[in-house]
């Protein structure tokens, strides 16, 4: 009787947890997209000229996508992929991570915006989950990547070296400045550390060889 009880539990557990995602997955498209923006901003539309059926020029109002900073993307991506990992939500979460590439385009078209080591790993790897190819979001972490080689934990370096595998990657510089990346912290890590380092590289070489 207990065993049933807590196995009708977990379900409906698992059941309502599934209907969230299915509703706020789309809604946060919608928000990062711009075509729901929160009544509570300031609203700062685009101006647009659209040619009328009658041959005149009418104006109209675009939305701007939700300016949001690399570390939120990154954990919303994060979480975005375990969910469509546990749910099968897979089609509503790559809706959802396109909308975080252009936006993570956006927020690192400032010159002077940083990007943490963890942050990249874990966009990287939200994206290769999915084997969701963006080139505009390793177009836009691709100077970073270059620039982070001696502050890239090993576990950022085995996430994102997945990722790249996942990916395809075949970026030489990148590659070149992960692989420099991972033997300075090789000498440092422990055995499960090292496979898991290897394991990645091993899946990323097949993919690229």
């Amino acid at each position: 009787g207990h065993v049933s009880m807590h196995v009708s539990g977990a379900s409906q557990t698992r059941i309502a947890a599934n209907n969230c995602a299915q509703l706020l997955l789309p809604a946060l498209v919608r928000r990062l997209r711009g075509d729901d923006p929160d009544p509570e901003l300031p609203q700062q539309p685009v101006r647009m000229q659209q040619q009328s059926t009658q041959g005149g020029a009418e104006e109209m109002w675009k939305p701007q996508r939700l300016r949001v900073r690399v570390p939120w993307l990154a954990r919303l991506a994060w979480a975005a992929a375990k969910v469509a990992r546990r749910f099968g939500t897979e089609a509503e979460v790559r809706s959802l991570q396109l909308e975080v590439a252009h936006c993570c385009a956006a927020s690192l078209e400032d010159p002077s915006a940083t990007v943490a080591p963890r942050d990249a790993a874990n966009l990287l790897w939200s994206f290769g989950a999915l084997k969701l190819w963006s080139s505009m979001l390793l177009q836009s972490l691709r100077p970073r990547l270059l620039g982070m080689e001696q502050q890239l934990s090993s576990h950022d370096v085995a996430n994102v070296v997945w990722a790249a595998g996942q990916l395809e990657v075949s970026d030489s510089d990148v590659l070149a400045s992960l692989s420099r990346a991972a033997t300075i912290k090789l000498q440092r890590l422990r055995p499960a550390g090292i496979a898991a380092v290897l394991t990645a590289f091993a899946g990323l070489y097949r993919g690229v060889r």
